[in-house]
């Protein structure tokens, strides 16, 4: 997945994960193994991500969060993972 110029995430199928590793892998969806917070440039795009991950069969964790300053959503991937998009204005 191509998240910027400067980012590309890698999202393994479980078998092939597992030739990079000899630790067990969890099973996310009844463990937690991180939430891993993602920083947007605008509140839109804090919902266009989450709703792409929820319309890829991923399910929203909570809804909306906004502080004002701060506008924030959570989301687990199909497989349990969890993200936490974000948007925070440039003064606070």
């Amino acid at each position: 997945m191509v998240w910027s110029d400067a980012i590309h995430v890698m999202l393994p199928a479980r078998p092939f994960f597992a030739t990079f590793t000899e630790k067990t892998i969890v099973d996310a969806t009844t463990n937690s193994t991180g939430h891993y917070a993602l920083s947007f440039d605008s509140r839109y795009e804090v919902d266009a991500i989450t709703q792409a991950a929820v319309e890829a069969g991923g399910r929203e964790l909570h809804g909306l969060q906004d502080l004002g300053f701060m506008y924030s959503r959570a989301f687990e991937d199909p497989d349990g993972h969890g993200f936490g998009p974000s948007w925070m204005a440039s003064a606070a």
